[in-house]
């Protein structure tokens, strides 16, 4: 079976996710094989096509909408992608924002900032409507000067934060759409003399690897994608069979 990404390259969602797909298909006695397909997905079908493999996960890092796959030829699962076909594995992002939100209450902050990835991101979207919810249920203040945009980068978060530490006031805790923007939200507080963790809580987005060597290592909420790659897996077998 093949896993074809649509990503430009490589990345730690592919890595930890082929983990979860390979582990059910090597359950099942298949092997999986590796494909990126970025702008040329259509060839990397047309390949799996021709060499008549049994199956096709196809995994993108972001969200999407887009057809990319239209042919009854092979089976076929997507994974983050909103699909009208039933064969999809999806993250409960609404549901990560919510469990870390309720942390940040259960830890006694009210005072809480955002700092949000780029318009064009369906998760972005998903999870800023998601704390402005739980921000709502819980009673507690929406500061706009404490809302801001990144675009996934370090610097960006940088700069955003840096922004909300010169007004007046300002929070206790701030929810940040991805751990990589994380290192920024770090970056802008010790320049500031502020302690993470101490001074202002951070909480971020995805689990990557790296959080647990940040100073202090960072409170973050873990993206499934071992569990989405080996459900993938799973419901693929369960087409195929």
């Amino acid at each position: 079976i093949a896993l074809v990404s649509l990503q430009e390259e490589w990345s730690w969602f592919t890595d930890v996710l082929a983990n979860g797909v390979q582990d059910a298909a090597w359950e099942a006695g298949y092997e999986i094989v590796m494909l990126n397909g970025n702008s040329k997905h259509v060839e990397s079908i047309s390949i799996c096509e021709k060499m008549r493999f049994a199956g096709i996960i196809i995994a993108s890092t972001e969200l999407g909408k887009e057809e990319v796959y239209s042919n009854d030829v092979i089976p076929v699962v997507y994974v983050n992608r909103m699909t009208a076909d039933k064969f999809r594995v999806l993250p409960d992002d609404a549901y990560g924002i919510g469990m870390a939100m309720d942390y940040l209450k259960k830890m006694g902050h009210r005072r809480i900032g955002y700092i949000n990835g780029p318009e064009s991101s369906i998760h972005s979207k998903i999870r800023y409507r998601a704390f402005c919810q739980k921000m709502e249920e819980f009673h507690f203040p929406i500061v706009e000067s404490w809302m801001k945009r990144g675009d996934w980068s370090i610097e960006s978060a940088c700069q955003g934060m840096r922004e909300i530490l010169d007004e007046k006031e300002y929070p206790t805790a701030v929810m940040v759409a991805d751990d990589q923007m994380c290192v920024g939200v770090y970056k802008a507080l010790q320049e500031k003399g502020l302690r993470p963790g101490t001074d202002v809580s951070v909480v971020g987005y995805d689990n990557l690897e790296y959080g647990q060597w940040m100073s202090p290592m960072l409170t973050t909420v873990s993206l499934p994608l071992y569990e989405m790659g080996r459900q993938a897996g799973k419901m693929l077998l369960q087409q195929i069979k």
